[in-house]
């Protein structure tokens, strides 16, 4: 608490992209994700340093997500991965993002057509960072992810074929391929 309003006072004193950094990270941890996202934007106007940038995009998109902003929070986690291509981080943030706002999304299938955009996110995660520890998050996300793809007869049922493109209604947009258990 201490830490925080003494921030919180330089900050007022003089803004900087630093201690806007530090205030939305500390805003982000206390979940007070509407001030978080404000101070995560000031910094991310200023800081220079591209690994700060990246932190404070990540921190964004977290900001964004904790606040339902789903497509803010896409956004700043393409920027972070604008950054730096070489991090699975930022797309196994969006597979995630997608899988938990499942039921959000309008498909005819209970917002199932959200996971086979989250594992299309975790597998391009394992594409961009081989990584052991990326590589094993985004495997863990594949495989539980795909427990949720509907069933074949019920896909069937929608004239949804296995294999063939589809866009995710709702936020989300993207097109996929469609995929069955």
């Amino acid at each position: 608490d201490l830490f925080f309003q003494a921030t919180k006072n330089l900050y007022a004193l003089e803004p900087t992209p630093k201690t806007a950094y530090m205030m939305g990270a500390m805003c982000l941890g206390d979940e007070k994700y509407s001030e978080a996202v404000r101070y995560l934007k000031d910094a991310t106007e200023g800081l220079t340093d591209k690994k700060d940038l990246y932190r404070a995009y990540i921190y964004l998109g977290r900001a964004h997500a904790g606040a339902n902003s789903y497509s803010a929070a896409r956004s700043a986690y393409y920027k972070a991965a604008e950054l730096d291509g070489t991090k699975g981080e930022p797309y196994l943030m969006i597979a995630s993002l997608y899988a938990s706002s499942s039921r959000s999304i309008n498909d005819g299938l209970n917002g199932r057509s959200a996971y086979w955009a989250a594992v299309d996110k975790a597998i391009r995660a394992k594409n961009v960072d081989n990584s052991p520890e990326n590589v094993e998050a985004a495997n863990r996300m594949i495989s539980s992810y795909s427990g949720y793809y509907p069933k074949k007869q019920d896909a069937f049922m929608l004239d949804l074929i296995d294999g063939h493109s589809y866009v995710v209604p709702g936020w989300i947009g993207e097109s996929t391929t469609i995929r069955t258990r």
